[in-house]
């Protein structure tokens, strides 16, 4: 829609608590195929509390999702920050330049919010 926020250069954070792993294929997805992937410069990874299927079968894992819908992506990704739905959890500041290692799972903010 015209309300997105502009994606360029910017970093994504993820969390979530309580939805199935297709849910959040789902909107991954939407993201992936409305060009906002191919915008960000890298992805950070929270907490995802209570995010197992709910039925037996087939499923994939939300590590299998986000490997799929980022693998053709330059950028780095953090996974396991302690962001979201959780007692004890950072503070992440809006707007701060940032640098985020992929290779050594960190996120580093640069300047003071």
């Amino acid at each position: 829609t015209p309300f997105l926020p502009d994606f360029r250069n910017a970093i994504l954070f993820l969390e979530d608590i309580g939805e199935e792993p297709y849910k959040i294929d789902r909107h991954l997805t939407q993201l992936k195929l409305a060009g906002i992937l191919d915008q960000i410069n890298g992805i950070v990874l929270g907490q995802f509390e209570d995010c197992e299927p709910k039925t037996q079968g087939p499923n994939l894992t939300l590590e299998q999702i986000i490997q799929d819908l980022t693998s053709d992506l330059d950028i780095p990704i953090v996974g396991e920050l302690p962001y979201g739905h959780i007692d004890e959890k950072y503070t992440l500041p809006i707007g701060v330049q940032v640098y985020v290692d992929g290779e050594n799972g960190y996120l580093e903010i640069l300047e003071n919010p």
